[in-house]
């Protein structure tokens, strides 16, 4: 135990401090907790993944998954120009692809009106069709002829409706 030197602070031979050298990898990069920078990545990774979150809440149909798909779209610079002024990624994200969005949501609003529709088509009673949609049939229409011989059609198919 006396022979144990404190090495903090010294260097070695290739003016290398001790203390990092012992931080350092297998693949002689410095480990993480070696970087005083170490506590900013981390803050500004976790404030990237918040602002990625508040993102898909609002646009949960915009299929990004991580930053890098979001760096790799083709309005990655206008996008970062707004954010880099402070506006929420998520707000940016609206004003660069308002277009889009707006299409996107007119076609989801279309489809959940023909979806509302069709899931209604079970209603439509089953006694044939509607009384405006009645016709008179031929035989129905030459006895009216011959008990009213001055009605015209109009008058005929009107009749027919109100007793049928």
């Amino acid at each position: 135990m006396e022979n144990e030197t404190d090495m903090t602070g010294m260097t070695d031979m290739t003016g290398m401090n001790m203390d990092t050298q012992q931080n350092m990898d297998a693949d002689g990069q410095q480990a993480e907790n070696a970087h005083p920078n170490n506590t900013d990545s981390a803050k500004l990774a976790e404030f990237i993944a918040g602002e990625l979150r508040k993102l898909v809440e609002a646009y949960p149909d915009c299929g990004i998954t991580s930053f890098k798909d979001l760096m790799n779209k083709p309005y990655a610079k206008e996008l970062m120009r707004y954010w880099s002024r402070g506006i929420p990624l998520y707000k940016a994200y609206g004003i660069v692809n308002a277009e889009e969005i707006y299409s996107r949501r007119a076609a989801s609003d279309k489809q959940a009106a023909l979806n509302s529709v069709r899931s209604k088509s079970h209603l439509v009673s089953s006694g044939g069709a509607s009384r405006a949609d009645k016709t008179v049939p031929m035989e129905v229409m030459e006895q009216y002829r011959e008990f009213f011989p001055d009605w015209n059609d109009t008058q005929i198919i009107s009749d027919y409706r109100k007793r049928s």
